[in-house]
C-alpha cells in the first residue's frame, strides 16, 4: 500500500513540451515496512487524481504547486 510521495523535482524543459515534469517518489508501507518503490513523473492531472485518491500528500501538494506557479 502507498504510504506517501515525495517530491523530487520540475523540470520546466519537459513542462514546455508538453510532457509530464513532476517527478514524484512512491513510498509503500509493505507490512510495517516503508521503502521508496518507484518514481513517477506526473502531469498536473496525475497529481490532482493522486491526491484525490490518496489524500493531501505534502509531496503531491508541492509538486502541484510548481503548476500553478
Amino acid at each position: 500500500m502507498i504510504s506517501h510521495f515525495k517530491f523530487l523535482e520540475f523540470n520546466p524543459v519537459r513542462h514546455q513540451r508538453g510532457a509530464p515534469a513532476a517527478r514524484v517518489e512512491v513510498w509503500e508501507n509493505d507490512r510495517g515496512v516503508i521503502s521508496a518503490c518507484d518514481w513517477l513523473w506526473m502531469t498536473k492531472s496525475d497529481i490532482k487524481k493522486n491526491i484525490l485518491e490518496w489524500g493531501e500528500d505534502p509531496g503531491l501538494l508541492e509538486a502541484l504547486s510548481h503548476y500553478e506557479r
